[in-house]
């Protein structure tokens, strides 16, 4: 308070005080504060002695008496006092606590039994010095508590703790319990849950949250060059039956705050498209090696669970790792030294191993996998034992894996007769050695392989493979099969078909994208594999060897008798042509091949071949003939031909050509060739109306001129020149032309009388063109009543190839037609003026169409499924004018749209998108209205001028 204000009056002003004994005065003061500011007179400004009698108004009397603890001022006639209430123990004694009013204790109050607040208490210092626990305290359950154990030391029992600024810790122990369901990485870029894909061109950016539930920021410590995994174990099926495993692995091309873009290209093979909710986690790293590190904790891979340390993951490969810890075998590469004697391990583990015991009772045919961990010499194990040239023989071909670098050899004999071990750089060969290096059954550090059927003086174990293995029995049938020993063996005991079983499934089925060509093969033989991959290289050559090339391009007979396939199909899909081909191999009882037939099919821009041939072998498996016969066409020059070469090299060909040739004057002449020992022509043959031919031999010439004509009749001469001549019962032998037969009004290949063959025919408003399995017609009715055609057409394709047989997991699919068109403004596959029927039609494309802060063009020609996207900042949606009736013409290539034209749209809001308005619509009301879609929204809308141009909704989902 600033200055005390006595009600009385000070004796100070009316009497000079000579003695410090009581007098008979009095002061009355508003509070109690005010009293004890004039008692103590701090600042000497007040009389107060000892013995004065003060009071409150409306409340207690106080005398006064010596403050001990102020200084001692009287000397000088100034007093420093405290109260002292009058009265004793009543309701005015401040030395007892009122419960009817507010109190403030001044001094230590100690409760016994406890104290209970039932309102707020405020506390500016606690002193502990028993617990403090809630009223529910249960330790390690409920409530909270603050105690002392039995050592002295204090807990804080308590199921949250919000730090908000600084915790500053000596020691924390974290209990926990969790599970890991699949495979955990700890990798110094760590990982994100990726909540969003755009597809940005060169590559998907994957959106992650930048704060958590907290509100905490997330950073993003990926870095370009890294490399990023998402790797799922759910097995799971999908519809379909697919498993819902997801993988990829991918080069992190570019980071943002929350985001990281991953490489379309640059990924492992295998690698499926980004999608929401992939949890992406940084696994090495192009070219900085401190972030090539990780720690693998894995708990469903085969061989786990386990821990693995790596090092090194530069690419989308995992090296052997530092550290494998497993519950089979463990491994650490870590040198080990004894503390006792200060030696390496490995040299002790060396200096005790005086005698190395290794099985050697390979036979002949037979080769040796050996797994070690050093590389090969030939003066270490295995080859060191190997000390004459019978052995070093014995082991040709053997194979040496180093399980600590993973490189591997093959003990080869050289071109001046040395043995040595020699690098192996097939990478297929070096991780089949990694996998079986790492099989139980290398324990004795080498695996056998047999090439031919082991006998009873083999020994074999558990995991030895039989390659080409050709058996049959009651019971089993294997040709050129790849087995492993399922049952081991030892040396003199009975061989059994029943200890080998299949080593894995034989390849049926080959698909290679050439980047500029695709080539599909099936067959059951991995040569007739290569071949077709040898294929897809050749190409086609000069057109004006059309046919020779087109041949030599397709054909795999020239390695046939070291084939063991017995069909073989493949097609070559180039950017410049299509090349298709059957290979059929046919064999005796005794297994020798006895003919090789291939038809094939070859077309580009400017060049086709069709074409059929046929190889015959003799008993003694030599070429007896060969038997060709094609169709080739050029833009000017079409040839048929049919050749066949005998075992003599005696040739024979004939062929029908048409070309255009030119004249000196710059005139187009066109041209027909027939070449053959035999042309022969059956029915009515009539040329320009002037030389005619009945079917009864009858001839009609003018004008003709003849040199070293003979006729067998009454007429002979040399250098003649005819005119109107008659020929009666004129006969043309030999009615066949290039292997094409003449006759019945009818051209094509020969026929039996069982009515096979006959793979090409051509009438005069009919042609027909395939095989059994697959065919196509052309003309004036290919359905004919006997054929179940209760209508007609004009074209006709037929496919019924068997192709049941699915090797990699998808359905085998044949075409009845495939299209491919492209380099046009618009391509369309087909176009016509009239309805299309079929039992199905599938759509496999949508058109992605991003509204952005530019101009924006819907085309309904190429896609009929709009897939749209906004997110534009600063706005909530957008609103799309669809395109006008002479847009959407000139988007069909007309001038302008017919009557009757109809076509309907999907159009969807994708994920993630803010609202998009769609104007000018008419509802099932028949009202133009605006229809405004959400993400996930979705409309079908007919666009029809039946009615006059519009676009009318037939369908709307939200």
């Amino acid at each position: 308070m600033n200055e005390l204000q006595l009600t009385g009056t000070p004796f100070g002003t009316t009497y000079k005080r000579t003695t410090p004994r009581p007098m008979d005065s009095s002061e009355v003061f508003n509070t109690i504060e005010d009293a004890r500011v004039y008692a103590k007179n701090a600042n000497k400004a007040y009389v107060p002695y000892p013995g004065q009698i003060i009071s409150i108004k409306g409340g207690s009397v106080y005398k006064l008496v010596i403050d001990p603890g102020m200084p001692d001022d009287s000397a000088q006639g100034v007093f420093h006092c405290k109260l002292d209430i009058v009265g004793g123990q009543n309701d005015n004694d401040d030395r007892y606590v009122r419960k009817d009013i507010a109190e403030t204790i001044e001094k230590l109050m100690t409760f016994i039994e406890g104290i209970n607040v039932k309102g707020t208490a405020t506390l500016n210092e606690i002193t502990l010095l028993r617990d403090i626990v809630s009223e529910n305290f249960s330790g390690g359950s409920t409530g909270f508590g603050i105690y002392q154990d039995k050592a002295g030391n204090y807990h804080l029992d308590i199921d949250f703790v919000n730090i908000r600024r600084k915790m500053t810790v000596e020691e924390i122990q974290v209990n926990r319990s969790y599970y890991v369901g699949g495979k955990q990485w700890i990798t110094p870029g760590g990982g994100i849950v990726c909540n969003k894909v755009v597809d940005v061109g060169a590559v998907y950016r994957c959106y992650f949250k930048s704060t958590d539930a907290d509100g905490c920021e997330v950073k993003c410590f990926f870095q370009p060059s890294d490399l990023a995994i998402c790797q799922t174990f759910n097995l799971t099926k999908q519809s379909g039956g697919v498993l819902g495993n997801r993988y990829y692995w991918r080069l992190v091309a570019g980071v943002g705050t929350d985001y990281i873009d991953l490489s379309k290209t640059d990924c492992d093979a295998g690698s499926v498209v980004p999608e929401v909710g992939d949890e992406i986690v940084h696994l090495g790293n192009k070219t900085e090696t401190s972030r090539q590190g990780a720690i693998s904790n894995d708990s469903i891979t085969d061989g786990g669970p386990y821990i693995r340390v790596y090092n090194g993951i530069n690419d989308y490969h995992l090296p052997q790792p530092k550290i494998d810890l497993n519950p089979e075998v463990s491994t650490i590469k870590a040198k080990f030294i004894s503390e006792a004697t200060g030696k390496n391990y490995d040299d002790i583990i060396d200096t005790l191993q005086t005698n190395v015991d290794i099985v050697r009772e390979q036979a002949d045919k037979e080769y040796t996998l050996w797994f070690f961990d050093y590389e090969p010499t030939l003066n270490n194990i295995p080859a060191s034992d190997w000390t004459t040239a019978a052995l070093k023989t014995l082991h040709e071909q053997d194979m040496f894996y180093n399980r600590e670098s993973g490189l591997a050899w093959r003990f080869e004999k050289n071109a001046n007769g040395t043995y040595s071990w020699n690098s192996i750089a097939d990478q297929d060969t070096i991780r089949a050695l990694e996998k079986a290096s790492k099989a139980q059954d290398t324990a004795d550090s080498k695996r056998r392989v047999f090439v031919e059927q082991p006998t009873s003086e083999d020994a074999y174990d558990i995991g030895d493979l039989w390659v080409n293995a050709t058996y049959e029995d009651n019971t089993v049938s294997y040709k050129n099969d790849s087995l492993v020993c399922k049952t081991a063996k030892k040396k003199g005991t009975a061989f059994s078909i029943s200890h080998w079983g299949y080593s894995s499934s034989a390849t049926t089925a080959y698909l290679e994208n050439l980047g500029n060509s695709i080539v599909i093969a099936v067959t059951d033989s991995e040569k007739g594999i290569e071949a077709a991959k040898t294929l897809a290289n050749k190409g086609i050559s000069d057109a004006s060897k059309a046919a020779e090339s087109a041949v030599s391009a397709l054909s795999i007979a020239q390695s046939a008798e070291s084939v063991a396939s017995t069909n073989t199909s493949a097609i070559n899909v180039m950017e410049t042509s299509i090349s298709a081909l059957v290979d059929k191999i046919g064999f005796d009882d005794n297994g020798k091949i006895t003919n090789i037939k291939t038809s094939g099919l070859v077309t580009t821009a400017d060049f086709s071949l069709l074409y059929g041939k046929e190889i015959v072998y003799d008993e003694n498996g030599h070429v007896d003939m060969t038997k060709m016969s094609g169709l080739v066409t050029e833009a000017g020059f079409a040839q048929m031909f049919s050749e066949r070469a005998e075992a003599d090299g005696y040739a024979k060909r004939a062929e029908i050509s048409t070309f255009i040739t030119e004249t000196e004057a710059g005139r187009l002449i066109s041209n027909a060739v027939i070449s053959a020992d035999q042309i022969r022509f059956n029915g009515n043959i009539v040329a320009n109306d002037t030389f005619m031919v009945d079917v009864n031999g009858n001839m009609t010439l003018n004008n003709v001129t003849a040199n070293n004509l003979t006729l067998s009749g009454d007429i002979i001469g040399n250098n003649a020149t005819l005119n109107d001549i008659s020929l009666n019962n004129a006969n043309i032998k030999n009615g066949k032309i290039g292997g094409f037969i003449l006759a019945n009004g009818r051209i094509g290949a020969d026929t039996t009388a069982q009515g096979s063959g006959g793979g090409l025919a051509i009438y005069d408003n009919f042609f027909r063109v395939g095989g059994t399995s697959g065919y196509a017609m052309f003309g004036d009715d290919v359905i004919p009543a006997t054929a179940g055609g209760a209508f007609t057409a004009t074209g006709r394709i037929v496919n019924n190839h068997p192709n049941t047989f699915s090797t990699y997991g998808f359905d085998q699919a044949n075409y009845g037609l495939f299209i491919s068109v492209s380099g046009g403004t618009k391509n369309y596959g087909i176009s016509s003026d009239a309805a299309l029927k079929a039992p199905a039609f599938i759509n496999t494309k949508a058109e992605l169409l991003t509204f952005g802060s530019g101009d924006y063009s819907v085309d309904f020609s190429q896609r009929n499924i709009i897939l749209m996207y906004y997110n534009q900042p600063n706005y909530s949606g957008t609103e799309v004018t669809l395109p006008t009736e002479a847009s959407v013409a000139r988007q069909f290539g007309v001038s302008s749209l017919p009557n009757d034209f109809a076509t309907m749209v999907t159009f969807r809001v994708r994920p993630g998108s803010k609202s998009i308005t769609l104007l000018g619509i008419y509802n099932h009301n028949e009202g133009l209205v605006n229809y405004k879609m959400e993400a996930g929204d979705s409309i079908i809308v007919l666009i029809t001028k039946v009615d006059g141009f519009r676009y009318q909704i037939l369908n709307h989902s939200n």
